[in-house]
């Protein structure tokens, strides 16, 4: 039990706030959490806003954690009343009303932390914090901007796991069972590329620094070829057929994988 402002303090000796409520998700999630509180109510992170220097604002409610403005609200009946300058939370209801800040009552934190994750249809590989999703048949210009338009890039690869987790993933979706046109629909576009002004130095698409490589016995064999592709043949096993080769960009391959970061949100709880 605590007035508003020790309430605060220890939230933020904690490293937190009082409890910052941005949805009606997020209201009722603390709604729940504080089930078996005995108490009918608690002090949450809403408090008045008065300018000093001009009484008459006096109306405008923020939250305690930066000062912002409150955009979701679940005021009661006829609340906020005036006078009363801090805010609670229900537990009978979740709904909000103002209180003396001075009184003593229990108190919910919140605390920041970071969780990644992917869009629908995208598969997140954590060693990377990046998300992946395979499209089918194209050539590696094509195939670049279709990542593009999905806000990614074709695939860069930086380690030997990261490698082994596109391999598999290029075998979903589609088995290919005929060695087709010159044996090269079964491959997998990836970033990497060369431009013909610079033969030999290569770049991955998304930017990112070459820093792995993982080329096949005899590759890259300096015929001209500018763009790289994953030798990811479904149909056998991924040691066997691992390993990258240059190859003509205009070639269609059988599919390519787009990576892009990983989305982050604020958990606040």
């Amino acid at each position: 039990m605590a007035d508003y402002e020790r309430a605060e303090n220890e939230c933020i000796y904690n490293g937190g706030h009082l409890a910052y409520v941005d949805s009606a998700f997020s209201n009722s999630y603390i709604l729940e959490s504080v089930k078996n509180l005995t108490s009918s109510d608690f002090w949450i992170g809403a408090k008045r806003y008065k300018e000093p220097m001009n009484a008459a604002v006096s109306n405008i409610w923020i939250w305690t954690d930066q000062n912002r403005i409150i955009s979701f609200s679940d005021w009661g009946l006829n609340e906020p009343s005036e006078g009363r300058d801090c805010g609670v939370m229900s537990t009978t209801d979740g709904s909000w009303y103002s209180s003396s800040c001075s009184s003593k009552r229990p108190y919910v934190c919140s605390f920041p932390t970071t969780k990644s994750y992917c869009d629908e249809g995208w598969t997140q590989f954590t060693k990377s914090d990046s998300c992946y999703k395979v499209f089918y048949y194209s050539n590696w210009t094509r195939a670049e901007e279709t990542c593009v338009e999905q806000n990614a890039h074709l695939t860069s690869i930086h380690s030997p796991e990261e490698d082994e987790f596109i391999v598999g993933l290029s075998h979903c979706g589609v088995t290919f069972t005929g060695a087709g046109d010159s044996g090269f629909l079964q491959d997998t576009w990836i970033g990497l590329y060369t431009k013909t002004s610079r033969p030999g130095e290569y770049s991955w698409s998304d930017g990112t620094t070459v820093n792995y490589v993982n080329w096949r016995p005899s590759q890259p064999n300096a015929q001209g070829w500018q763009c790289i592709l994953l030798n990811s043949d479904p149909n056998q096993e991924s040691s066997t057929t691992s390993g990258w080769d240059d190859w003509e960009c205009s070639h269609v391959l059988r599919n390519f994988v787009c990576k892009k970061p990983t989305t982050k949100v604020l958990i606040l709880h």
